[in-house]
């Protein structure tokens, strides 16, 4: 079990180490009270963002309580969360640095459709410099279009979508030869 009350400006930091290097089945954690929310925030949540879908990937996030600013002595300028951390079983054929160049390009543009965000000429480009979609450069946008389509999820907007909905979505992008690493 890991408890702390971590120091805010590496909450980030704290969390994606704590769940890269394992060997813990419970955390409980003291973070500012925005970035708990961002942790514990669920599909169509103003705080839903890349750090609440990577740590979802990863682990069972429980928000368990709030501590006011006014706890301490001296006082803090922000509120406090206690969350609790327990760690998922690890996800078979997933490339973890891949997931997140995924999750950093659909949520670049969490308000826009996937159809629009793979439309984006800096988006294509982006995925068309990667070395590992050189036997599909040329064709890209024509690929993605038809996967999106093919799950009729060209309409949807990455901040409304659960973690596996769009785990299935890169991995059927991964299966057409579309890959983010």
């Amino acid at each position: 079990m890991c408890i702390s009350n971590c120091p805010y400006n590496i909450s980030s930091a704290i969390v994606f180490r704590l769940l890269e290097i394992g060997g813990w089945r419970r955390s409980v954690l003291m973070f500012q009270k925005e970035f708990a929310q961002g942790l514990c925030a669920q599909p169509g949540d103003d705080q839903y963002s890349r750090i609440s879908v990577n740590t979802q990937m990863l682990a069972k996030t429980q928000h368990l309580l709030k501590v006011s600013r006014n706890s301490f002595r001296p006082p803090p300028k922000v509120d406090s969360s206690v969350i609790m951390l327990e760690p998922l079983p690890p996800r078979p054929n997933l490339d973890v640095n891949e997931w997140d160049s995924f999750v950093k390009t659909v949520f670049n543009r969490k308000h826009r459709t996937l159809g629009a965000i793979f439309k984006n000429k800096s988006v294509l480009a982006t995925l068309a410099e990667l070395p590992s979609n050189a036997a599909v450069k040329d064709r890209i946008k024509e690929i993605v279009t038809q996967t999106l389509e093919a799950k009729t999820i060209t309409l949807c907007r990455s901040g409304h979508m659960k973690v596996e909905e769009l785990l299935s979505t890169m991995m059927a992008l991964r299966e057409a030869g579309i890959h983010f690493l």
